[in-house]
C-alpha cells in the first residue's frame, strides 16, 4: 500500500516506538468506530497485539486473498497517527479513476460523473495536503521529545529544582527566575531521563493504537472517568494532563504519597510490632505506589487521547455527511440546470435552423444522389475492365494457340530435316557399306584367283617333279638293267 502523506525520499514504517516497531504492522481503521479493548496489564502490550486477530498484516501477506476483507491498511506510523488526527481514512488519499466513478453511478451520464471526479479530486488534495501538514508537526514533536529528555537529563531529581524549569513553546525549556543554582543532590536510577524515555514509548504506542485500532488498556478506569466526570469536561482534563511532566521522584515526594506511606507504615508497625521502619522500605513503599499513580496518570491520558479521537472522528464524519449531501444537492442542481438548458435549447429552435436542417437535408439528398452516381459510373467502369479482360483474355488465348501451333510446325519441319539428314547419312553409309562389300568382293575374288594359279602352278610343279622322278627312275631302272 502506497502512503500518499509520505513524503517520496523518506522510507516506510522506520519510526522509533511507532506501531510497527512493537512487532505489529502499522494499520489503519477503515471504517466504523473504534471500540476500547478490554483492560490488559501495562506491560504486555506486544502480547495484547499478537492476541489481535485483526493485526496480522504484514509485507508478505498484505496482498494475500484471506486480507481482501480486512479494514486495515499498510501505511507508515507517522502517517497513519496523522490521518487518524485529521480524522481521514488512508484509502480517502489514493487516486481514483474516472471510470471507477462512471461504474459506481451507471445511471448518471458522463458529465455528472465528471463533476464528481472533480469533486472528488479537490477532496482528496485537500486531506493529502492537511494529511502532509499534520505529518510535518508530528516530525517535529518527536523531535522536540527526542531533544527534551538530553536537556533535561542534567538537571537533579528533586521537585523544587525541577519546578523551576518550565516547557517553552519551541518545544526547549526555560529557566524560571530564582532557580539558576544547581542542587547538590544525586539522581537516582528512576531519574526524569529513563522516565522520561518510558513516557514516550507509552505516548508513542498510545498515538498508534489510537489512531490504528484504539488499542486502550484502562477499562476500568474508563468506567469510573465515565461515571465521575461530565463528557464537558473531557478536553480540559486532556489539556491537564498532557501539560503536565510526570516521574516516579515527583510521584514519590508528592504530599499524597507520604501521607500513605505513613498510613503503611503505621499499620505495618501496629500488625508487626514493630518500632521503626528502615527507610528502605519506606522508598519501595513510596516508589510502588508513586508507580501506581503513573499507571493511572497514563491511563487517564491514554483514555482522554481516545475520548477527543473518538470526538474528532464523529465530527469529521458529521461534515463529511453534511459535505456529502451538498455535494449531491449541488450535483442535483447542475444536472437540473443542464437540463433546463437543454430543454431552453430545443425551445429556442428557430425556423432558420429548420431550413439549415433542410438544407443540410438537401444537401444530404444531393450527396446521395452523387454517391449514386459515382456508384454506378464504378459499376460501368467495373464491367468495362470485365469486358477489356475478357477480350484481353480471349487475345491472349488465341495468340499462344497461335504460338503453339507455329511451335509445332517448326517442331514438324525440324523432325523432318533430321528425318531427312538421317536418310541421307543412312544411304551414303549403306552405298559405302555397298562399295566397300563389293571391294571385298572383288579382293576375295583376286585372292582366290592368285591362290588359284598358286595352286595349279604346285600342282604342275609336283606334276613335273614327279614325272621328273619316274625320268630319273625310268632312267635307273634302265641303268640298272643294263
Amino acid at each position: 500500500m502506497v502512503d500518499p502523506a509520505a513524503e517520496p525520499g523518506e522510507e516506510k514504517c522506520t519510526d522509533p516506538g511507532g506501531a510497527a516497531g512493537d512487532g505489529a504492522p502499522p494499520a489503519a481503521a477503515g471504517e466504523g468506530p473504534p471500540r476500547p479493548p478490554p483492560p490488559t496489564p501495562a506491560g504486555e502490550p506486544g502480547r495484547r497485539r499478537e492476541q489481535s486477530p485483526l493485526l496480522h498484516l504484514d509485507l508478505f501477506n498484505f496482498d494475500c486473498p484471506e486480507a481482501e476483507g480486512s479494514r486495515y491498511v499498510l501505511t507508515s506510523p507517522r502517517s497513519l497517527e496523522a490521518c487518524a488526527r485529521c480524522a481521514v481514512k488512508p484509502v480517502e488519499l489514493l487516486p481514483r479513476a474516472l471510470s471507477e466513478l462512471v461504474r459506481e453511478a451507471p445511471g448518471r451520464s458522463m458529465r455528472v460523473a465528471a463533476g464528481l471526479y472533480e469533486v472528488y479530486e479537490m477532496d482528496r488534495q485537500r486531506k493529502l495536503q492537511q494529511c502532509r501538514e499534520e505529518r510535518e508537526r508530528i516530525i517535529r514533536e518527536e523531535k522536540r521529545r527526542i531533544f527534551t529528555p538530553l536537556m533535561l537529563s542534567s538537571l537533579p531529581s528533586s521537585p523544587a529544582a525541577r519546578i523551576s524549569f518550565k516547557p517553552t513553546t519551541n518545544g526547549g525549556c526555560a529557566l524560571a527566575p530564582g532557580a539558576g543554582a544547581p542542587t547538590g543532590t544525586k539522581t537516582k536510577s528512576h531519574s526524569l531521563d529513563s522516565l522520561q524515555k518510558r513516557r514516550e514509548g507509552f505516548s508513542t504506542k498510545t498515538s498508534s493504537e489510537s489512531g490504528a485500532s484504539s488499542s486502550y488498556s484502562g477499562e476500568s478506569f474508563r468506567d469510573r472517568w465515565t461515571k465521575g466526570t461530565p463528557r464537558t469536561r473531557t478536553v480540559a482534563a486532556m489539556n491537564s494532563l498532557a501539560g503536565r511532566s510526570f516521574s516516579l521522584g515527583d510521584l514519590s515526594h508528592s504530599p499524597q504519597t507520604t501521607k500513605r506511606v505513613e498510613k503503611i507504615v503505621k499499620e505495618v508497625k501496629k500488625k508487626k510490632g514493630l518500632k521503626e521502619v528502615p527507610k528502605r522500605d519506606r522508598k519501595i513503599a513510596a516508589l510502588m505506589i508513586a508507580k501506581h499513580q503513573e499507571e493511572n496518570i497514563l491511563n487517564e491520558q491514554r483514555y482522554a487521547a481516545h475520548l477527543q479521537w473518538d470526538s474528532q472522528r464523529r465530527r469529521a464524519e458529521q461534515q463529511k455527511e453534511q459535505e456529502e449531501k451538498e455535494k449531491q444537492r449541488a450535483l442535483l442542481q447542475c444536472q437540473k440546470m443542464w437540463e433546463s438548458q437543454v430543454e431552453k435549447r430545443r425551445g429556442k429552435l428557430t425556423q432558420g435552423q429548420k431550413e439549415a436542417t433542410m438544407m443540410k437535408q438537401r444537401q444530404c439528398l444531393m450527396y446521395e444522389e452523387r454517391w449514386r452516381e459515382q456508384a454506378e459510373k464504378q459499376d460501368r467502369m467495373k464491367r468495362d475492365k470485365l469486358e477489356r479482360a475478357v477480350l484481353e483474355d480471349k487475345q491472349k488465348k488465341l495468340h499462344q494457340e497461335h504460338n503453339l501451333k507455329v511451335k509445332e510446325e517448326d517442331k514438324k519441319e525440324f523432325l523432318e530435316r533430321e528425318e531427312h539428314l538421317l536418310q541421307e547419312k543412312m544411304s551414303t553409309a549403306a552405298q559405302k557399306k555397298l562399295k566397300k562389300e563389293l571391294q571385298l568382293q572383288k579382293e576375295k575374288k583376286l585372292l582366290n584367283q592368285a591362290e588359284k594359279l598358286k595352286h595349279e602352278a604346285l600342282l604342275k610343279e609336283l606334276a613335273r617333279q614327279e614325272a621328273e622322278e619316274k625320268e630319273m627312275l625310268k632312267a635307273s631302272v634302265e641303268e640298272a638293267e643294263a
